[in-house]
């Protein structure tokens, strides 16, 4: 068990004290794991790998069916692996909370759930400021938008799918003008 991370103890203490719950609550069951009850967890994402988040649901499901979970999660590598329909999501504004459904989480990209439904950006905000600047000089300045997407090129680092769009975006721009 030391050789674990923390990660793999939280998930297995939690599966463990779960199916030991079970099985005390449900001792006539010949399969305590199917018994019935509700489980809430806080933070299920705590301290797991992200493949790990992708699982960590659906694997909770498949060994105890029985069981209505509510989770909590601030993870985007969870919430694109749970259907929008049994997902509410929390807004506060001023000293009022509603529960709201998103529009679609499953299958979604997780830089687009963290910054459409945590609300959160998923680069450095000076870097995200230049890139949406960048986008707007393309269409209206190409000298400008060329000397930013330079300036960015030297500042991200690593191949950035977003750069290479630009480029392209840019360099169509400049040889037909459109």
């Amino acid at each position: 068990v030391a050789q674990l991370s923390d990660g793999e103890k939280c998930l297995l203490a939690l599966a463990g004290d779960l199916a030991r719950r079970l099985a005390i609550a449900n001792p006539i069951l010949t399969k305590p794991l199917e018994g019935k009850g509700v489980v809430l967890i806080d933070e299920v994402d705590l301290h797991l790998h992200p493949e790990w988040q992708h699982r960590v649901i659906p694997k909770l499901l498949e060994t105890f069916p029985n069981c209505q979970f509510v989770l909590t999660t601030h993870s985007p590598q969870v919430l694109s692996h749970v259907r929008c329909e049994n997902i509410w999501c929390l807004v506060q504004e001023g000293d009022e909370v509603t529960a709201v459904r998103p529009d679609g989480t499953y299958g979604q990209d997780s830089n687009f759930l963290l910054k459409t439904l945590l609300g959160s950006s998923y680069r450095p905000k000076e870097i995200e400021k230049d890139m949406e600047r960048l986008f707007e000089l393309i269409r209206e300045d190409t000298k400008e938008a060329r000397k930013l997407l330079e300036n960015l090129k030297t500042r991200i680092e690593g191949d950035s799918p977003d750069l290479v769009r630009a480029e392209t975006l840019l360099h169509r721009r400049e040889v037909f003008g459109k």
